[in-house]
């Protein structure tokens, strides 16, 4: 594929263009990301560049501080991905320089010609460098779990987050992961839920979807307004990765849990089977509880309720032992009160805005359907949350 004469033209006037045409390619914003993740790899190389001078003199410092020499290992995989980086931003630098100054036209194509191919290695330059900085936890390429309950809003509550499981459902068929419901409580009637959990498995399924942890607005004039006033519901959104009941051993011992096993009960309360399927647990450090009666078979119903319990768990050790996401469950949904809202679908104007990078869409039933332009709107939440970490993001 050949350079754009924009991108060309941007090669003329100093590396930094280039840094910045090749960051819009992948969706970096201009002005913040090529800055970030250039300044912070070149100041970590300094320092490694400094450490390996340092014990060139000194060998027996490093050895005998682990702590030192893991930091100089990393060090040295930004300095490795930094220094293949600057090589080829200076091969294309000299290029230029070459291409301007070169009268004859068959090496002026040459020399383009080798622009083009040198720059095509950029932006696996590029993401190996983000890597080095940003190393992606394991839980990334784990299958999701995902829970969603009406906030507030009554039946309108209940329907929109109906409309959020079909909208994943669709999502997971777009990207060709499976999607399977663990538990769902429907309305009856109604095309609405009280709660729904379900699994989307998938390579990265999770880290493609973390981000949706929250509290998702809808505004619109319901079917059953007569005064065709516009109110406001919301759903709540968790989503967690999703750890197998056979690498639970771990998480917590046996001891811990208490198994409660009753008669699964109808929407009135009443029992509505005359067997004890219906299972209830209870991690008892935690006070973590998880109900399940979707299946008949009390087997069944103890299987997925550990599941769910399993990527509870999961995700509170992960907090535990990270502390920038200590809270994240809890942030994801401190309550379903309509001021603490994460993305707004606003039917009446057709508009999805999220609020946090104050992204809009004026497509709102393209959106949810779930394929492409929903795909778009994520990963543009990705490369902004990837932006955030690389700004507070630390060596250690």
């Amino acid at each position: 594929m050949l350079l754009t004469k924009k991108v060309l033209w941007y090669f003329r006037h100093g590396i930094e263009y280039q840094i910045r045409s090749i960051a819009c390619k992948k969706g970096y914003s201009e002005h913040n990301v090529s800055r970030v993740l250039i300044e912070k790899a070149r100041s970590l190389s300094s320092e490694y560049l400094q450490f390996h001078q340092v014990n060139n003199k000194d060998q027996s410092a490093m050895t005998n501080d682990t702590d030192l020499a893991k930091r100089i290992a990393r060090l040295r995989r930004v300095h490795n991905a930094y220094s293949k980086f600057k090589s080829l931003s200076e091969q294309i630098s000299d290029l230029k320089q070459m291409e301007a100054q070169e009268s004859d036209a068959e090496v002026k194509m040459m020399a383009v010609t080798e622009i083009n191919e040198i720059s095509n290695k950029i932006p696996k330059s590029i993401e190996d460098l983000e890597n080095t900085l940003l190393p992606q936890a394991d839980s990334y390429a784990l299958p999701a779990l995902i829970e969603i309950r009406p906030g507030v809003g009554g039946t309108e509550a209940a329907i929109f987050a109906n409309e959020l499981v079909e909208m994943y459902f669709q999502y997971a068929n777009f990207k060709g992961w499976n999607c399977k419901f663990i538990s769902k409580s429907a309305v009856q009637g109604l095309e609405a839920i009280t709660e729904a959990i379900f699994s989307i498995e998938g390579e990265g399924a999770y880290g493609h979807l973390m981000l949706e942890g929250g509290v998702h607005r809808v505004q619109r004039t319901p079917a059953t307004e007569t005064k065709g006033r516009v109110h406001t519901s919301t759903a709540s959104v968790i989503v967690l990765p999703q750890v197998s009941n056979d690498e639970s051993s771990s998480l917590y011992d046996s001891s811990e849990v208490k198994i409660e096993v009753m008669r699964s009960r109808g929407a009135g309360g009443q029992h509505v089977n005359r067997t004890e399927s219906a299972v209830r647990l209870t991690h008892i450090p935690t006070g973590i509880t998880v109900s399940m009666q979707d299946s008949r078979s009390q087997h069944q119903n103890k299987e997925k309720a550990f599941l769910v319990l399993n990527s509870r768990l999961a995700a509170l050790n992960a907090a535990k032992e990270n502390e920038a996401e200590r809270l994240k469950r809890k942030n994801q949904v401190t309550s379903s009160d309509r001021s603490e809202k994460l993305r707004t679908y606003n039917f009446n104007q057709n508009r999805v805005t999220d609020h946090r990078i104050g992204l809009s869409m004026h497509d709102l039933s393209t959106f949810m359907q779930g394929e492409e332009k929903f795909d778009e709107f994520l990963e543009k939440i990705r490369i902004w949350n990837r932006e955030q970490l690389l700004l507070h993001s630390e060596i250690v």
